[in-house]
């Protein structure tokens, strides 16, 4: 996509630190609201019919992705949510992703706009968000046979 700014296109705007796009922008006048400091990929857009310890495993999936199983199970500990029934083990954090990614990935793409407001493609964290990725990863004997 492009992005004319002040009658110029400004390249790579995609790639831009989300702190220089801000000021481009508002030196060529366009008003911009206070930047969240809580990513769009957090307890909001996914908290649907998730306990509060599913969602914070989201949104430390979302940050961290889904392989370092135990740094997530130890940031989900420090977090005081609960956790899985078993306690939060790296083996029972990836049990428990396997079965929300669907849910996750459901939501991904028929939720066009986030709570906050923002869609995949203008989430100001998407630079960091790796749900996309960690929802890709996981497969079913399906998906390996078909």
């Amino acid at each position: 996509p492009q992005l004319y700014v002040a009658g110029a296109e400004l390249r790579a705007w995609l790639e831009l630190p989300v702190e220089q796009l801000r000021r481009e922008l508002s030196e060529a006048g366009v008003e911009l609201g206070e930047p969240r400091e809580e990513p769009c990929h957090g307890t909001g857009a996914f908290s649907e019919g998730l306990e509060p310890w599913e969602v914070a495993l989201v949104e430390l999936v979302s940050q961290h992705g889904s392989e370092k199983w135990g740094e997530v199970a130890d940031k989900l500990r420090a977090k005081d949510v609960g956790g899985p029934e078993g306690g939060c083990t790296p083996a029972a954090m990836e049990s428990a992703w396997k079965r929300l990614a669907p849910i996750v990935k459901d939501k991904l793409e028929h939720q066009p706009e986030m709570p906050c407001g923002h869609t995949c493609n203008t989430c100001p964290t998407r630079h960091d968000c790796q749900l996309h990725d960690a929802v890709d990863k996981v497969r079913d004997i399906e998906d390996l046979v078909g």
